[in-house]
């Protein structure tokens, strides 16, 4: 290291070869993130309709009244993104939530003729 005028070392000089600092750079950074997400504490505010939350209370009922089991809505939810998150479904191309919600429909093999049941019901 260069030597600056009162005997002490250059603070800027470089310490490691720029391709280990960037490696070692990349690699802390994975790892940060990998940190960042390693607990399943992560809190997640959303937002949903009365409806949808209607329809995941019922749900939780439904579970327990048949299985006995208590779930809660943030276990079903979390097991729908899981179970998107599985699936492999591309769903990178949508340019809309209908136009992601159709899609995931077409995955599930969901026919607009059960929507077009529960409208004539």
């Amino acid at each position: 290291m260069k030597a600056t005028h009162i005997g002490k070392r250059d603070i800027f000089a470089k310490t490691t070869p720029p391709e280990k600092a960037e490696k070692e750079k990349t690699e802390k950074a994975v790892r940060v993130q990998a940190k960042k997400y390693a607990s399943v504490e992560n809190k997640l505010t959303v937002i949903l309709p009365p409806g949808q939350v209607a329809f995941l209370d019922q749900l939780a009922l439904n579970i327990r009244g048949k299985t006995g089991a208590k779930i809660r809505r943030t276990e079903i939810i979390r097991a729908l993104v899981g179970a998107l998150q599985e699936s492999h479904l591309e769903v990178t191309e949508a340019t809309s939530e209908e136009d992601l919600v159709e899609r995931i429909k077409a995955h599930l093999k969901i026919s607009s003729s059960r929507e077009s049941e529960k409208a004539s019901s």
